[in-house]
């Protein structure tokens, strides 16, 4: 076991907090008005955030466990689902099972998916969930983080997992990638769309042709 893992807990809380203090010192709840005004778009502020995740029992933060924000804006709610389920995978090797960082990332990270209608907000949510993969497994593995193969399946996570799509006028666009990982972090995937998942509309109610009295 790396020696860095006694210490794990309270290094990632500390950059947690490092996070969270500049989050709060730059932290916009709008990006415009006319955002707001076209999409309804504002943030919710970090602390609302993990108010909301600690009402949830910590066993749900397990890194399989799958979470879908279907209005994930710049990522404030998947960023803190993904450290929560890390933390989950640091402390189960403290406690003594053996864990392959660079895999737990990649498992945390694939069973969460993001939707935004805005671009930039997908892609500043995939910048913060690359960032947060890095600050975490460079402390859990340091100098032993970050190898070929890891790469280019975060890449593609990243890349499938946090989407441009509108979750309420879906046309069938959205998909989801569902990956398998193997120990040598190879992986097989399997899409399903959106479309697919739900339930068809019901036939809308026939109409009774009204009866005339007869004159």
């Amino acid at each position: 076991m790396d020696i860095c893992i006694s210490n794990m807990h309270g290094m990632l809380e500390a950059l947690k907090e490092r996070d969270r203090q500049g989050a709060e010192a730059t932290e916009k709840l709008i990006k415009s008005k006319d955002r707001v005004k076209d999409t309804a778009e504002v943030f919710t502020p970090n602390w609302v955030v993990n108010d909301m995740l600690d009402l949830m029992p910590p066993e749900t933060f397990e890194p399989a466990t799958t979470f879908l924000e279907p209005a994930c804006g710049n990522g404030n709610f998947i960023v803190e689902i993904f450290r929560r389920k890390m933390m989950t995978a640091v402390r189960r090797e403290m406690a003594g099972e053996v864990m392959d960082a660079e895999l737990q990332t990649l498992i945390s990270m694939s069973s969460i998916y993001g939707i935004d209608i805005a671009e930039d907000n997908v892609a500043e949510t995939r910048d913060r969930m690359w960032q947060w993969a890095f600050a975490i497994g460079r402390v859990w593995r340091p100098g032993r983080f970050g190898s070929g193969s890891f790469m280019s399946a975060l890449w593609q996570v990243l890349d499938t997992n946090f989407m441009l799509g509108d979750f309420i006028n879906d046309d069938g666009e959205i998909t989801f990638t569902q990956y398998r990982f193997a120990p040598d972090l190879s992986f097989v995937t399997q899409e399903t769309r959106l479309k697919d998942m739900l339930p068809a509309p019901a036939p809308a109610p026939k109409r009774r042709a009204r009866l005339k009295a007869a004159a």
